[in-house]
């Protein structure tokens, strides 16, 4: 597949400077009537297919104006990650003074310079859990070498096995044909956080009803570069693109964890060892006999716990789960 993008001219169906994808029949960008033109007029250029998808997947940028980029937009986020050394530099040429001042360098080149040397230094640190083929005309000669270990993976030979690996480090090959295929940021179980303003001002059409708080949640299945959630914030099923959410800290995973039970009237408060309510403190021990009573039940009898009553206070059998599960993760 070959890209193009539009360097000159006028045609309606074009825009200058966009980049297109060329057509069924391989003869330039699609939809172009006089395909001759690619080369005679020159008002397309080849490009690669790296472009072609950086452009693809350009983010809008987090600022109006440039004098309000801070220390801290660019230096977490990924948009600024997406930028070469010369627009980066410019960008920190005019951004906010004290923010300019906080980034390691001299001159702005400098800090452009070291700043992508960090998001690097960041990339490279996360763990690399397998190797993928570059490109498909060393197929053949790594099949011959792995000896049917490796698999496929998106169309692409991929080796995850440590012999496999160290056959290709043996013959000195692994850094020529493959790259490293890095541990993703996120995965199951992890508890991230929905990006509210952000989402609101970058992807507006991903800030709906239900996705309109800086929701904390743990993430129960991942598909299609989509998190979904199981059972929480009053949904039994719901879900929204990677790109809008962010890791937890440490913090807010607790603060998430507190489970939001009210019993005669009481919120409760959590301490390290009982939870109260009002004046009732129930210790952490009664917790967990209620609970090995309700799973007895259900475990070993035809009969199931639907409640229990611990001093004045009637507790369901799922808030009891839910406070046992509190002091487990804590």
């Amino acid at each position: 597949m070959k890209y193009y993008k539009y360097v000159s001219g006028s045609y309606p169906s074009f825009t200058l400077g966009k980049i297109y994808p060329e057509d069924s029949y391989g003869e330039g960008p699609a939809n172009y009537p006089i395909r001759y033109y690619v080369d005679e007029k020159g008002h397309f250029q080849e490009v690669s297919e790296e472009e072609y998808l950086k452009e693809e997947n350009k983010m809008k940028k987090p600022y109006e104006n440039v004098r309000d980029v801070t220390y801290y937009m660019i230096t977490t986020h990924p948009y600024f990650k997406t930028l070469e050394l010369d627009e980066l530099g410019e960008i920190i040429n005019y951004m906010n003074y004290s923010g300019y001042q906080n980034l390691e360098g001299t001159s702005s080149r400098d800090k452009a310079e070291n700043l992508i040397k960090s998001f690097k230094s960041e990339q490279m640190e996360k763990k690399i859990i397998g190797y993928k083929l570059i490109k498909p005309e060393y197929e053949k000669a790594a099949h011959a070498l792995m000896n049917h270990t490796g698999f496929y993976k998106d169309g692409k030979v991929d080796i995850r096995l440590e012999d496999t690996i160290n056959i290709f480090k043996k013959v000195g090959v692994l850094d020529l044909w493959f790259e490293p295929i890095l541990e993703p940021e996120f995965k199951v179980g992890d508890w991230v956080v929905f990006e509210t303003e952000r989402v609101k001002e970058e992807y507006p059409n991903l800030y709906t009803g239900t996705w309109n708080k800086d929701h904390i949640l743990k993430i129960d299945e991942i598909e299609d570069d989509h998190f979904r959630f199981y059972n929480q914030i009053g949904k039994s099923k719901i879900s929204n693109s990677s790109k809008c959410f962010r890791k937890a800290t440490p913090e807010e995973i607790k603060k998430a964890q507190v489970p939001d039970i009210t019993i005669n009237g009481y919120k409760a408060e959590f301490f390290d060892d009982y939870v109260k309510f009002g004046c009732a403190c129930i210790a952490k021990i009664q917790i967990g006999l209620a609970l090995d009573l309700i799973n007895y039940n259900s475990s070993y009898t035809n009969r199931t716990v639907n409640s229990i009553t611990i001093g004045s206070g009637t507790f369901t059998s799922n808030q009891i789960k839910q406070i046992a599960e509190y002091y487990e993760n804590n």
